[in-house]
């Protein structure tokens, strides 16, 4: 309806919505000694934001960050495009994600985690089960395989059915 009129002219105005542009992060894992990517890990940020907007910064930080079996060691990166090497990252910054992309890629380095595995005969449940277990395996990585050691010595009346998580 162009009512309003001036002069012979009317003037249209613009109605205008903010394109949030928004982006997803994308997080890619690498060891924290040999700068090597680490696969089949996975995140979890449960307060951490997964996407923001291309206009405003988006903060970033490594504490909020955990994954299963590593520690997250020396905050968060970005790569230098020119010279591919991994400069520290705080925040996102507004438009640095281009205009035709819609993720931006965070590197975390990680150190994996050691682990002592100790057996217990148990014998808080089984008052009977005199014998030996085997020695505790020290500094196993958590993505190692490791092969349980099945030996256990003189335990009369009680058949060794294998190592449980938990005494009962």
């Amino acid at each position: 309806n162009l009512t309003a009129e001036v002069n012979g002219t009317a003037t249209l105005y613009a109605v205008l919505e903010l394109n949030e542009c928004a982006y997803e992060l994308n997080f890619v894992f690498v060891d924290a000694t040999t700068g090597d990517d680490i696969t089949g890990v996975t995140a979890k940020t449960n307060t951490y934001p997964k996407s923001g907007t291309k206009d405003t910064d988006l903060a970033i930080s490594s504490g909020a960050i955990t994954v299963v079996g590593y520690d997250v060691t020396a905050g968060l990166f970005a790569k230098n495009a020119e010279s591919g090497e991994l400069e520290a990252l705080d925040k996102v910054a507004a438009n640095t994600v281009g205009e035709n992309e819609n993720s931006y890629t965070v590197y975390v380095k990680l150190s994996e985690k050691a682990y002592t595995i100790s057996y217990d005969l148990n014998s808080a449940q089984n008052a009977e089960a005199t014998g030996s277990a085997p020695g505790a395996l020290s500094s196993q990585k958590y993505s190692a395989t490791v092969t349980l050691d099945a030996t256990v010595t003189d335990t009369p009346h009680y058949k060794f059915l294998g190592w449980a998580v938990s005494a009962t």
